[in-house]
Order: C-alpha cells, then structure tokens, then sequence
C-alpha cells in the first residue's frame, strides 16, 4: 500500500511495470530483507506496501511463514508482484492501509517498507490503528519509514502540501 490517500493509487500506477528502474527500495537488497525477516513471528506476515516487486513476500513465503499477506492499495502494483510470484501460503490482498480488510488479532508480524507516507495527522493515526488492530497479542510491527528524500519527491512530483526545511533535512507538520 504504498501512498495514503485513496486518490493516490492511481499515482502509483505509473511506478508498477518499472518499479526497480525508478526507485530504490530497502527490501532490493538482500542483506535489509535478511534483516526484516529475524524480526518476523510465526503464523501469519503481513506485508504493507508490497510493491510490484515483492522480494520480502518472496522470503517470508520461503521462510516458512503459515502465511503471507501482501497488500498494497494499487491493483497495478498487485497484479505486476503476482506475475512474477506466487506461492501456495500467499494471499495478495487489495486494501488501505487505514481500512485493513483482515481480522483483529491475525498477523504475528506486520512490515511496512515506506508505506506509510500519510498526508496528514489523521492518516497517521489510522494506519497504525489499523496495524495494532491485526496484530495478536505479542505481535511485531517492523516499519521502514520513508526517507526524507521521500518527502522532497511527494512535494516536488505529487504536489503534496509539505514545509520542509532542506539545509535542515527536516519535515514539519503541516496537516493543522
């Protein structure tokens, strides 16, 4: 689920069929996925933001994980991750992450690679709501957040309404 906003899936789109040409991410290197997965649970791995490329779904679904949910909120995304993988313990689900479509108490890990990028406070709030939500008792979240370079391209390329301070490499909110 990469993005916030319901709007903002068609945005992605653009990014689904040439995702590792565009963007660099945590998850291509394998020494960060390695590092991802020591903090996974048993039973159930959800995956926020799975991206086109789903190399952390590749090795949670090899890991021996129950099962792995990879979710993101664009159906391009989705759709260019399932051609290149699929696994019997996979299930790749459509959702946002401040409305996740899984059950209170599922996931015994959560990750999220730079997919929480909200727009504004509320949508903060929403999203790790909803990652508390499906996480069971004792459950992890593992989160990436986005690097400020991030924020300069939401400002710069998505038109996203952002005070930042770039000698200061600092964000300030702006959401009221």
């Amino acid at each position: 689920m990469n993005g916030s906003s319901r709007g903002d899936a068609a945005q992605w789109a653009q990014f689904s069929e040439a995702y590792e040409r565009k963007v660099i991410s945590f998850t291509s290197f394998e020494r960060m996925r390695s590092l991802l997965l020591r903090e996974a649970a048993p039973g159930v791995a959800v995956d926020l933001g799975c991206g086109p490329l789903g190399l952390l779904v590749r090795e949670l679904c090899r890991s021996g994980q129950a099962r792995v949910v990879a979710c993101d909120f664009s159906a391009e995304m989705i759709a260019e991750s399932r051609r290149s993988f699929e696994a019997p313990n996979l299930l790749y689900v459509m959702a946002d992450n401040r409305e996740l479509p899984l059950a209170a108490g599922v996931a015994g890990a959560v990750f999220s690679v730079n997919s929480f990028v909200p727009e504004t406070r509320a949508d903060v709030d929403s999203m790790f709501a909803e990652v508390a939500r499906i996480l069971r008792p004792g459950g992890r979240l593992v989160a990436v957040l986005p690097a400020f370079e991030m924020s300069l391209l939401a400002r710069e390329v998505w038109g996203m309404r952002l005070e930042i301070d770039v000698e200061g490499h600092r964000e300030f909110d702006t959401s009221g």
